[in-house]
């Protein structure tokens, strides 16, 4: 087994950067793609599970919906397409990339949901759309080598450690903070998934980076 030194896009270090950080980009768009209308597949179900509730008074249980499965298995195919995408571009692109999400996930609620689209989120949707294309064409390419002995080097690092349990401790801070005032502040929960993300964004990309410089 073979360690191959490649650059921050999963490549080898003398190939050029474009054709294998596209791939990157369409998986990522797909994978950002396929959550937003997973999202809003589930969205669909748990709306319709209350509506049938309030007209008969009978609950249902979105387990037994085969709607909210397939949200559920288009959301890991989502996340699977995402993964597979830090193997070909760097995360400094797969990362922005994301943001298109938003867009597939505005044009689903106003179309399907019926739901009313603001004059800010109009602009909102203008300025993801500059900006991912503008990180996309623009981002410049890393020629810095990254093996997998050099991350396990850089993540067991004490300020890597410090990182993480800062943030395990912010968790578990806002866990509380959410429990007893999320009720009434939304800003508790986004924060609390906002830090879960970071948390757990480092393991999902040592994956594809380990697969892409061992041979066999």
């Amino acid at each position: 087994m073979e360690c191959i030194p490649l650059n921050l896009t999963g490549a080898a270090v003398d190939d050029p950067k474009s054709s294998e950080t596209w791939v990157g980009v369409i998986l990522s768009v797909i994978g950002d793609a396929l959550i937003a209308v997973s999202l809003n597949l589930q969205k669909y179900t748990h709306t319709k599970i209350a509506k049938h509730e309030e007209k008969t008074g009978v609950k249902q249980h979105w387990l037994k919906k085969p709607l909210w499965w397939i949200g559920i298995i288009m959301n890991l195919s989502g996340e699977g397409g995402n993964l597979l995408a830090y193997n070909f571009a760097p995360a400094s692109v797969v990362a922005p990339v994301g943001a298109v999400g938003v867009l597939v996930n505005a044009i689903i609620v106003v179309v399907f949901l019926k739901e009313k689209l603001r004059p800010r989120d109009i602009v909102a949707q203008i300025l993801i759309i500059c900006g991912v294309v503008l990180v996309v064409v623009f981002s410049p390419e890393s020629n810095d080598t990254l093996t997998v002995q050099h991350f396990m080097q850089k993540i067991s690092h004490p300020m890597s450690w410090g990182y993480l349990i800062g943030l395990a401790v912010m968790i578990g801070l806002f866990l509380v903070l959410a429990y007893k005032f999320g009720k009434r502040h939304v800003l508790f929960y986004v924060t609390l998934c906002s830090l879960i993300f970071f948390f757990i964004s480092s393991p999902p990309l040592s994956l594809p980076l380990s697969t892409s410089h061992l041979s066999f």
